[in-house]
């Protein structure tokens, strides 16, 4: 009997050998066929599809449950991120968002942060249900709310692009977020690059890009009105009349009264970027676009730019390349009004 009980032993040890290799080999194909797909032509690995990051973002907002508000140091270098005055709070801003390339990968934020102009304090906000990492999306803020649409989401390589439409709200009293969901073909396309105003009671839209990684981008010269901000907040497309300013993004916005004013823009053409010194003006009740000539001695040519309301005049600010030094310009004679 002890012999049998040996054989079956050896018998069972050869067979679970068998199966073992088997298993190990089965094992090193789904490896290989797993890293085949997530490796180029050369054999470098590639990065996961950008609709599984932002899925795998919306997994850990998800697990946030409370909202959670406490100081902290300055926020990490950005770019093309939000930063507006909180209407509950004059001493307060509120940044969201941005992008920071640190020249070997890109990051993308999602992070809230609240700044205390007395004080001189930061603080972050954490939330649970927030927007996904998003770089140059549009805010704007109405009674107790901020309203963000849009954006773009760039993948760490720069390889990928994912551009957003949808549609935001933060309650400024409790400091939570709440997804508008918006019916398809009644409002804009997924975008980034545009620019939105507060016109009364009504969100303004202008222009934009997407990206497709292909060609040089498709732009946008299309106006729309966001009504019901306090409600259910619904995208309208402006009849206009007459023509327009041309297709471009990175315009700058500045309503005065019922009229709002366009200065500038980019957009990618056949032979490169144009940037454009153009100045536009529409009257928001008859929707009718008027080009604006400029007199006097206007800016010289320049992006990165943001138009201001400071009553009786709309002023143009611009953030020289290389000087961080900040102008307003009032007509003719630029003022310094920021160092760093």
């Amino acid at each position: 009997m002890g012999k049998g009980r040996d054989k079956r032993k050896k018998a069972a040890e050869e067979k679970g050998g068998r199966n073992k290799a088997k298993n190990d080999k089965k094992n090193r194909v789904k490896n290989l066929e797993k890293q085949s797909r997530r490796t180029d032509e050369t054999g470098e690995l590639k990065e996961e599809d950008i609709e599984l990051l932002l899925e795998q973002h919306r997994k850990k907002e998800r697990k946030k449950r409370e909202v959670v508000i406490e100081e902290c140091d300055a926020p990490t270098p950005r770019i093309n991120m939000t930063f507006l005055s909180n209407p509950t709070n004059p001493s307060e801003l509120i940044l969201f968002g941005g992008e920071y390339w640190n020249g070997d990968r890109t990051d993308s934020f999602n992070d809230l942060f609240r700044y205390n102009l007395d004080k001189k304090v930061w603080k972050s906000v954490t939330a649970g249900n927030s927007p996904t990492p998003r770089s140059s999306h549009q805010a704007l803020c109405y009674k107790n709310l901020m309203l963000v649409f849009g954006g773009e989401f760039t993948s760490p390589s720069q390889s990928q692009f994912y551009h957003h439409k949808d549609l935001w709200r933060l309650n400024l009293n409790n400091w939570e977020w709440e997804e508008l969901k918006q019916k398809e073909r009644t409002s804009p396309t997924p975008r980034s690059g545009h620019r939105m105003v507060l016109w009364k009671r009504t969100g303004v839209l202008f222009g934009g890009f997407h990206d497709t990684l292909t060609t040089n981008g498709q732009y946008f010269d299309d106006l729309w009105l966001l009504s019901d901000l306090d409600a259910a907040a619904t995208w309208k497309r402006a009849d206009i009349n007459g023509e327009g300013p041309s297709k471009r993004s990175a315009v700058n916005l500045c309503v005065y009264g019922d009229t709002m004013f366009l200065y500038g823009g980019f957009h990618q053409g056949k032979n490169g970027g144009v940037s454009h010194t153009d100045l536009w003006s529409i009257n928001l009740t008859s929707l009718t676009w008027n080009r604006v000539k400029k007199n006097g001695v206007p800016p010289n040519l320049r992006t990165g730019i943001f138009l201001f309301n400071f009553p009786p005049l709309c002023n143009l600010a611009a953030l020289q390349p290389g000087y961080k030094i900040g102008y307003v310009f009032r007509g003719k004679t630029p003022r310094n009004f920021l160092k760093s």
